[in-house]
Formats: structure tokens, C-alpha cells, sequence
């Protein structure tokens, strides 16, 4: 694996250290280099040909303002099909995950609050068998 700061051609050259990806630097040379935080400037587009996001984890990248920004709460806008905690996106907006009862429609149990899984269409506490 190539180290940080070290010429790169793909992002899974990168991968060993955490938080990498193989970008172009001012003088066109790439390199394996920190993805940008909270408050930097960022490429937008979708996550690189391996499933990279564009900011590190505890961030998205605006396209509108070219920097990485916190996940959007419940009721905004998605950023990169991506939403703050307690949220998740459909039809492009962030919505609430909802708590026992609620209606739900996906078995994976992404729309339900933490702790619980989609039964039968409501959210629902997990149990084993």
C-alpha cells in the first residue's frame, strides 16, 4: 500500500491508511491524501469507484457550497443519500426513523429507530428466536 503523502493512481492504494484517498494535488501529481473535514473544500459527486465518500465520516459534501458539511437533519434536503443521525433518506429528504409502532416498509429496518427492525410493516423490537 502506498503511504500518505506517496504518488497513488486509485484510492484503494490508500485504503491502508485510514481516512485516504488517491487525489490530484495543485501541481497535478496524485497522491494518497487526507479525504477533507468538517469546514474544507470538497469535490462533489458521487462516492469514488470503490465506495469512498468524498468527506471523511462525519461529513457529506455540499455541491452547492463545494465543502464538507454535518449530515442533514429530519425534514432537509439529503447530501449524498446521506442524513444525520436518527434520520434516513427517501424520495431525496431526510426523515425521522420512527419508533415502536410505527409504520415501516423496508425489512432491513433502516427507516426504525436504533434497537428496533421492520415486522410486518411497524417498527418493532428485535428479538432472537
Amino acid at each position: 500500500y502506498v503511504k500518505p503523502g506517496e504518488a497513488c493512481q486509485h484510492a484503494m492504494q490508500c485504503w491502508a491508511a485510514k481516512l485516504l484517498d488517491c487525489r490530484a494535488g495543485p501541481d497535478g501529481q496524485s497522491t494518497c491524501r487526507a479525504r477533507p473535514a468538517l469546514g474544507e473544500a470538497c469535490q462533489p459527486g458521487p462516492p469514488d469507484g470503490f465506495g469512498n465518500p468524498r468527506c471523511r465520516n462525519d461529513a457529506v459534501c455540499d455541491a452547492v457550497a463545494k465543502k464538507c458539511v454535518p449530515p442533514p437533519p429530519a425534514g432537509k434536503p439529503c447530501i449524498e443519500a446521506t442524513c444525520a443521525a436518527g434520520a434516513f433518506c427517501a424520495d431525496e429528504v431526510c426523515r425521522a426513523v420512527g419508533q415502536a409502532g410505527a409504520a415501516c416498509t423496508h425489512p432491513d429496518g433502516h427507516e426504525c429507530a436504533p434497537g428496533l427492525g421492520c415486522v410486518d410493516g411497524k417498527c418493532t423490537a428485535a428479538s432472537c428466536g
